[in-house]
C-alpha cells in the first residue's frame, strides 16, 4: 500500500473542512471515526482509479461518520498526482437543501468546487452506504443534482439487494455511466473473484432503462489487463426507444400536420429538412419519437424571469429534443445547443427593377457629370474663339463673329451641322480643327451608347443590401412580427442602417406584404427559404417570370438553427455527431434544396390539375407594374415607337420652341 505524504495525514485527522486547490490535493470533509472495510473493494477501488480513472477528480460520499473502507482509498490514490479526492459525509445534508439554492454548507461548497476544477478530465462520485441507509445515500444523490451533470461517472459501493434501487432511481435518468460495485460474499472465493459490476443502462430493457452485469473485477494483478471496460462510448442502438420531440410547423424547416385543435396536441410530420434529418436519424440509431407542439404555441423567450414556448417544454423535460430553434446565447444558457446545421437568415423582397422611362432615352447614355462637361466645353470653345476674334481682329484678320454666332457656331458642330463660312484665319481654323476632332469622339460615343440602351432596355437599380434600401427616397418596410429574431437584432445594434430599420419598421402580415411589395416602393422582411418557397410558387409564371426581386444580401440571426435539447439529456453527443455526419457529407443543404424544390413541383401541378388559374397568374396580374407584357421585359423586343418617343418628344418641343422664337420676334 502507498505511503501517504504528512500533509495528507494531517488533512485525513483534522476535524474541519480542509480545501487545497491545487491538483493532485486531497479534499477531505467529515470528522473521525471508526470502522472498517473490505480490503477487496479498497483494491477493487484503487486499480479502478489507476487504470481507467486516470486524471479524474474523486468526490467521496459515505453514510456512516468514519469509513474505514475510504480511509484506507484515500491513502492509495494520495500520492497519485492526477487524481484529487474529496470525502463528504452523507448525513449532514439536510432535506431541505438544495443545489440551486444558496449553499450554505461548506460541505456542498467543496463538492462543487471540485467539480469546477479545470484540469480534470473527468468527475467521478464513488458514494459508500450500508442497507439501512440506502435512503440517505439517495438523497445525497438528489441534492448535487447529478441530472444537471451526465458526464459524472458515480460508483455505488454496497451489497446486492440495492442495485436496482440505485441504478433505476430517477435522479440517474442522465447519468452516461453509474455502476454499483458488489464484493462477493463468499469467503473462500472472495480475492479470486473479486467483485461484480453492475451498470446502468438507458436503453437496453427494450428501449427504456435497466441495468445489467458489466463483468467481475478480479484483484489479482495478473487478471489486471483483462478486467472489463467501465465506461464505454454511448450506444449507437437506442433500440426502440422513443424520445419526445417539441416543434413548431416553420416550413421548409419544420412542416407537421396537427391531429386534434387542443393545445399541445400531438403532430404528424409532413415532407420538410427537419423530418428528413430526423427520419435518418431514427433509422440509423434504431429509436421511434413521438412529436408535440409547445402548450402555449410559442418558440421561447424569457418573459418576468420565466421562459415559455418550447424552451420551458425542454427545462421542464416535458420534451427531450427540438428540432429546430434558433440559437441564442440567452437560451443557450439554460438548454443545450448542438452546432448550428442551418443558417436561419432573413431576406427582403422589393418590386423587380422596372424600365426606366422612353423619353428619357435621350439623355440616358450619358450620366450627368458628362452631360455637364459637354455643355461646359460647348460654352468654352464658343466664348474663346469669339474673345480670340474680337480682342485681336487686326492682328488676325478675317471675319469677326459676335458672341450668339460663335455659341451657335460651336453647338453646330457637336450636333454635325456646322455654319458654311468658318474662320478665314490660322488661329480660328485651328481651334475649330481641334474641336470637330473632340466632336468626333464624343458623337460616336453617344452614338454607341444610345444604340446599347435602345436595345438592352434600362432599368432602376436593384436594391440588394440595407444601406441601398435605407437611402432609397420614398421606399418603407415591414415584417410579420415584432417579437421575433430579427426586430431583436435589429433593436440592439449600434448601426445606424439597422436602427432606422427597426424604428420604422412596420408590422405587415404575409400576403398585404408582397402585395405592397407589387403596388408601391415597399421592402418586406421574412425567412429566407419561406420566401423561396411563396415566390416561386405563387408569385412566378409558368415562363420562370417573377416581378419580386429577393435580395442577395442577408440578416443573419445569430448562428443559426440547430436542434436543442433538455438539461443533461445523455444522448447529446451522439446525436451531435450524426448530425455532424449529415451536415458533413452535404446532405442537409442537398435536403433543403430539394424539399424546396419538390414543395415547388406539387404545388403548380396541384394547380394545373385542378384546372384553375393558379396563384401566380392572379398574383402578377393584379399587380400593375408598368409593363405592357411579360414578354417584353426579358426577352427580345422589335424596335417601336414607344422607344423613340423621347427623339419625338425632342423634335416637337425644339419646333414649338421655334415658333414660339418666331412669334416674339413678329409681335417685337
Amino acid at each position: 500500500m502507498i505511503t501517504p505524504s504528512p500533509l495528507v495525514w494531517l488533512l485525513w485527522w483534522c476535524p474541519l473542512v480542509m480545501n487545497c486547490g491545487t491538483s493532485g490535493a486531497v479534499y477531505l470533509v467529515g470528522q473521525d471515526g471508526k470502522g472498517s472495510s473490505s480490503n477487496v473493494m479498497v483494491t477493487t477501488l484503487t486499480q479502478m482509479v489507476e487504470t481507467q480513472l486516470e486524471g479524474c477528480h474523486l468526490a467521496l460520499a459515505t453514510t456512516d461518520t468514519y469509513s474505514t473502507l475510504f480511509s484506507q482509498f484515500v491513502r492509495n490514490v494520495a500520492e497519485n498526482e492526477q487524481t484529487a479526492a474529496a470525502v463528504l459525509e452523507g448525513r449532514t445534508l439536510p432535506l431541505t437543501t438544495h443545489i440551486n439554492t444558496t449553499m450554505t454548507y461548506l460541505q456542498l461548497q467543496h463538492l462543487s468546487g471540485l467539480w469546477r476544477e479545470g484540469q480534470a478530465s473527468c468527475q467521478v462520485l464513488i458514494l459508500d452506504f450500508t442497507r439501512e441507509d440506502i435512503q440517505v445515500m439517495i438523497r445525497v444523490v438528489e441534492r448535487i443534482a447529478l441530472w444537471m451533470r451526465p458526464e459524472t461517472r458515480v460508483i455505488f459501493v454496497g451489497g446486492r439487494e440495492t442495485v436496482a434501487t440505485l441504478l433505476l432511481h430517477h435522479a440517474l435518468r442522465n447519468t452516461r455511466h453509474a455502476l454499483h460495485i458488489v464484493t462477493n460474499t463468499n469467503p473462500t472465493q472472495l480475492h479470486k473473484l473479486g467483485a461484480v459490476v453492475y451498470r446502468r443502462c438507458h436503453y437496453c430493457s427494450q428501449g427504456e432503462a435497466g441495468m445489467e452485469v458489466l463483468g467481475r473485477w478480479n484483484v489479482s494483478a495478473a487478471a489486471i489487463p483483462s478486467q472489463p471496460m467501465l465506461f464505454t462510448e454511448d450506444p449507437e442502438n437506442y433500440k426502440g426507444h422513443k424520445f419526445r420531440l417539441v416543434e413548431k410547423n416553420y416550413f421548409p424547416y419544420t412542416s407537421s400536420m396537427r391531429v386534434t385543435q387542443e393545445p399541445a396536441t400531438q403532430l404528424i410530420h409532413q415532407d420538410s429538412l427537419g423530418t428528413r434529418i430526423i427520419t435518418a436519424m431514427a433509422h440509423s440509431l434504431n429509436f421511434t419519437y413521438v412529436v408535440h407542439e409547445p402548450v402555449d404555441g410559442q418558440w421561447g423567450a424569457e418573459v418576468d424571469g420565466q421562459w415559455n414556448g418550447m424552451v420551458r417544454t425542454l427545462l421542464l423535460e416535458d420534451a427531450d429534443v427540438c428540432l429546430d430553434l434558433t440559437v441564442a446565447p440567452k437560451r443557450a444558457s439554460v438548454i443545450q445547443f448542438a452546432g448550428a446545421y442551418i443558417d436561419e437568415s432573413v431576406v427582403f423582397l422589393t418590386n423587380k427593377p422596372r424600365p426606366l422611362p422612353e423619353y428619357l432615352s435621350l439623355v440616358r447614355p450619358f450620366t450627368w457629370e458628362v452631360w455637364l462637361v459637354v455643355v461646359v466645353s460647348i460654352v468654352v470653345w464658343g466664348v474663346s474663339v469669339w474673345l480670340l476674334l474680337k480682342v485681336w481682329p487686326q492682328a488676325l484678320g478675317g471675319r469677326v463673329l459676335d458672341l450668339k454666332s460663335a455659341l451657335f457656331y460651336s453647338l453646330g458642330i457637336i450636333l454635325e451641322d456646322p455654319p458654311l463660312l468658318p474662320p478665314n484665319n490660322p488661329t480660328g481654323q485651328m481651334l475649330v480643327g481641334w474641336w470637330l476632332a473632340g466632336c468626333l469622339v464624343i458623337t460616336s460615343m453617344y452614338r454607341s451608347l444610345l444604340i446599347s440602351h435602345l436595345v438592352v432596355q434600362g432599368k432602376t437599380p436593384v436594391i440588394n443590401t440595407m444601406p441601398e434600401l435605407v437611402e432609397r427616397p420614398g421606399y418603407s418596410w415591414g415584417t410579420a412580427r415584432v417579437d421575433g429574431m430579427l426586430m431583436t437584432i435589429l433593436g440592439t445594434s449600434t448601426d445606424p442602417v439597422k436602427k432606422r430599420l427597426h424604428e420604422e419598421m412596420q408590422v405587415v402580415t404575409i400576403e398585404d406584404g408582397i402585395r405592397r411589395v407589387l403596388d408601391e416602393d415597399f421592402a418586406y422582411f421574412y425567412s429566407t427559404y419561406y420566401m423561396r418557397i411563396l415566390v416561386a410558387t405563387r408569385y412566378t409564371d409558368p415562363s420562370g417570370y417573377t416581378p419580386i426581386h429577393i435580395s442577395t444580401s442577408r440578416v443573419n440571426l445569430y448562428s443559426g438553427n440547430s436542434f436543442s435539447f433538455r438539461p443533461g439529456a445523455p444522448f447529446f453527443h451522439r446525436f451531435s455527431l450524426a448530425r455532424q455526419r449529415l451536415l458533413e457529407a452535404g446532405l442537409i443543404n442537398y435536403w433543403m434544396d430539394d424539399v424546396i424544390n419538390t414543395r415547388t413541383r406539387e404545388a403548380r401541378r396541384m394547380d394545373n390539375g385542378n384546372g384553375k388559374e393558379s396563384d401566380t397568374n392572379q398574383a402578377i396580374s393584379v399587380s400593375n407594374v408598368g409593363f405592357n407584357s411579360l414578354e417584353g421585359i426579358e426577352g427580345q423586343v422589335v424596335l417601336g415607337l414607344q422607344h423613340l418617343q423621347g427623339a419625338f418628344i425632342t423634335l416637337l418641343l425644339g419646333n414649338g420652341l421655334g415658333c414660339l422664337a418666331f412669334i416674339i420676334e413678329q409681335i417685337h
